[in-house]
């Protein structure tokens, strides 16, 4: 249920450890976090971002592990196909009720269609595990993931959570 998949040019991991410089290229690009919005580690602590060293990166990825082995969420590790090469991430933060997916993509491979292709294969896989629908939190400034979540057929709802507007989609 929660392994991973394959699309037309993507494997989808189920995250782990062995994607630790993946997630520190991922979350050291300041392009990437620009939008990301506040990021927690496992004790609460916000951490800074971009991440400068390892150990900032790597606890964004205990949180995500720790919160994939109690399945209150779910991420995978977005690999080329071709090349087995770590381009990004996406996941659900939350798994009940309307699943809210997250998604972050290297800046080298943006343009291409390869997080449409993902985030495809990831609300078809809500969909199958049950979900009401798919919903998402986006900073109003980020066009690029509102042009996503418009394509995956989300709207604006209206409501705001810490500057970031949630789109939704009821299956």
């Amino acid at each position: 249920m929660r392994n991973g998949f394959e699309t037309d040019r993507l494997i989808l991991d189920p995250l782990g450890r062995d994607h630790s410089d993946g997630v520190f290229a991922l979350w050291s690009d300041p392009r990437v976090c620009a939008h990301a919005g506040i990021v927690k580690g496992l004790n609460g602590t916000v951490l800074a971002l971009p991440a400068t060293d390892r150990g900032t990166s790597d606890r964004i990825l205990d949180v995500w592990l720790r919160a994939i082995e109690t399945h209150s969420r779910l991420r995978w590790a977005m690999m080329l196909k071709s090349s087995h090469a770590f381009v990004g991430t996406i996941g659900f933060k939350s798994l009940s009720g309307h699943y809210e997916i997250s998604f972050h993509l290297l800046p080298d491979v943006w343009g291409q269609g390869l997080m449409v292709e993902a985030a495809d294969a990831a609300v078809q896989w809500a969909h199958d595990d049950g979900a009401d629908g798919i919903a998402a939190f986006v900073d109003p400034k980020n066009a690029r993931s509102q042009g996503l979540l418009s394509r995956l057929g989300l709207r604006p709802t209206g409501e705001v959570f810490e500057g970031a507007e949630r789109y939704a989609r009821d299956f």
